[in-house]
This record gives C-alpha cells, structure tokens and sequence, in this order.
C-alpha cells in the first residue's frame, strides 16, 4: 500500500512537472506571437509617421521646412484652411507610450523611432525603405526618416538635402536608397567612400552598409563584387567599432 503511494505520488510530480513545462512552451510561443505583432504595428506606425512628415515638408509654403512638434502633423496651422496628415500621435506599440525618440536637425522633426532597447525577432525581409533595419540590436535603431525626394544617390551625394541628412546622421531612402557617403563622393564598383564628419550609431552603421551593398550589386564581374562586399564588411567593421566606442 506504502509503495502504491509512493508511485502515486512520483507519477503526479512529474505530470506537474510536463504540464508545467508545457505551459511554459505556450507562454513562450505565446509571448513571441505577441512581440511579432508588436513588430508589425511599429513598422506601420513609423511608415506613417514618415509619410506624415513628408507631406508636411513636401507641402511647405515657401521655404521647406519639417515640423517641429509631432502635434503639426495633426494641424498643420501653416495655411488658411488647417491640413492634416495624421490622426493622431499613435502610441509606440513596444513601449505602449508616446514617448517616441525624435531625430532632429536644429529644432526641425526628421523621424521618429521606439526608445525600446529591447532586440527586435525580425532581422530580415525588409522593404526598402526599411531594408537598413537588418541585424538591429535594439528596437531604437529602427529609424523612421523622411529624406527629401531628389537627395543623393548612386554617387550623388552634393544636394542641399542631402548635406542636412548627412549632418543629422539620416540616410535617404529616395530614388535608388540609402546614401551615407562623404558629400561629392561617387559610388563605384569597389564600393562607396567611407562615412566621414557624422555620429557614429549602430543604426547609422547597418544604414550605409545596406546602401553598400547595393552599391556592389552593380560590379560588372564576380571578383569586383566580391572585393567590393569585403571592402563593405571591413568599414562596417570599423563602424561598428567607434558606435561601440572604439577609434574608426
């Protein structure tokens, strides 16, 4: 009777312990499902917040100019009759706040992006628009910029625009993508120039070696490419390093 109970009571400790391994696996597939989705609301809220400042400066009376309080894209008081280009200010879905981090050039808006430090799960597949958020470290490194249409690319990197981007450490995803380069350097099948004179920042690193790698898209013949692909992994390298605090 003794040992009847005995195995009784063994049997029921390990189908606690299944169930609770079990439960575990669900939390955990559970917690993912629910991070993804997260995933995708930020991805669409920063798309719309990109496209909102855009049709802010792009609709600019005179001068152009980006706002310089999120509450503008909502009520853009620049004209007689009020415009608007959002709703609202949406809530950051991983922070569940709007507490969105602002990337500014003076007191002027260029983007937003999550203050959340946490890794992101999506690390590939991106639109181009967002195809510099690949291997992000942080939720933050996700920058949402809008960069006038025009601004340089494929070896045109001397526009205006593009100088203001360059100096407020913003890539240009019109017209051919990302462009991170020295201003007046050209892109060729060995690879573009390196970045100079901007902050250092992982986000800023896989930003210019997206737009990198396109560059090397174009090399005419298979060792080009190749030198040009170990050229780009050697300066992200050397990014990577001052972001990280190193010397470039």
């Amino acid at each position: 009777m003794q040992r009847s109970h005995g195995f009784t009571y063994v049997g029921l400790l390990i189908a606690v312990a299944l169930m609770g391994i079990g439960l575990a696996a669900i939390g955990e597939v559970w917690s993912t499902a629910v991070k993804r989705e997260r995933e995708r609301e930020l991805l669409f809220i920063g798309g719309e917040f990109r496209q909102a400042i855009g049709r802010y400066y792009e609709g600019s009376p005179g001068v152009k100019q980006y706002p310089r309080k999120l509450e503008d894209l909502l009520e853009d008081k620049r004209f007689p009759v009020i415009k608007r280009y959002l709703r609202r200010v949406y809530l950051d879905p991983m922070t569940g706040k709007p507490d969105w981090g602002l990337l500014l050039q003076g007191d002027q808006i260029l983007g937003v992006y999550s203050q959340s430090k946490d890794k992101p799960l999506k690390n590939a597949n991106f639109q181009l628009a967002e195809a510099y958020f690949v291997d992000s470290n942080a939720y933050s490194d996700w920058r949402f910029v809008y960069a006038p249409f025009g601004a340089a690319s494929a070896g045109q990197a001397a526009l205006a625009a593009d100088t203001q981007l360059a100096r407020a450490g913003a890539p240009n995803f019109n017209n051919g993508g990302a462009t991170l380069m020295q201003p007046g350097a050209s892109s060729s099948p060995a690879g573009p120039a390196p970045m100079v004179g901007m902050t250092q920042e992982p986000w800023v690193c896989n930003a210019a070696r997206a737009n990198d790698f396109r560059a090397c898209a174009s090399a005419t013949t298979s060792q080009t490419k190749q030198d040009c692909e170990q050229a780009v992994t050697q300066r992200y390298n050397a990014c990577m390093s001052a972001a990280a605090g190193g010397t470039q």
